[in-house]
């Protein structure tokens, strides 16, 4: 008896706490559809426009709210288009010198993209329009360049994940 009290509490807690999936999403109902437009590069790095529209494309793929579409074909309620300002390093974290027990190098450091970007229709009316920015962090690896990539491309994806959010939930 106590057993199948025990189990259709367990039931019903079960059904109560996916019901949040039945809702549905909360963005605007009119914009079902969602293309990325132009991102313009104006930093000294050459690949972060790229990163920028890579990960813009994989955040609303994870989001699931927006259908993603090609920017070429006119299928999209809305495009996502915008500029790449800057970014910036910033030391975060020291280690002892492995030579000199009494000076330390830095090993971790933290990127900061910032991107201006604006959420328009096909037919160029303003839908919104933000400044963000978004943060990466990386180690001293062997390679620092590939470390830097890295530590870019983390700065972009949590900037696209911003973006996004704050697409479908800024209504």
């Amino acid at each position: 008896m106590i057993k199948r009290v025990f189990l259709s509490l367990l039931f019903a807690l079960i059904l109560s706490s996916c019901s949040g999936y039945q809702i549905g999403d909360i963005g605007h109902p009119q914009i079902k559809k969602v293309s990325i437009g132009k991102i313009t590069n104006l930093s000294n790095e050459p690949r972060l426009s790229l990163f920028m529209m890579a990960k813009l494309k994989e955040a609303i793929l994870q989001d699931g709210t927006y259908e993603l579409v090609n920017a070429g074909e006119g299928k999209a309620h809305a495009i996502i288009q915008g500029t790449v300002p800057q970014f910036t390093y910033q030391q975060r974290g020291f280690s002892r010198n492995d030579d000199d027990k009494d000076n330390y190098r830095v090993d971790n450091y933290r990127v900061t993209v910032s991107f201006d970007y604006e959420v328009v229709t096909p037919k160029k009316l303003l839908i919104q329009k933000f400044k963000l920015s978004g943060h990466g962090e990386f180690s001293e690896g062997l390679s620092i360049d590939q470390d830097r990539r890295e530590g870019l491309e983390r700065a972009c994806y949590n900037l696209s994940t911003k973006v996004i959010t704050q697409l479908s939930e800024g209504w």
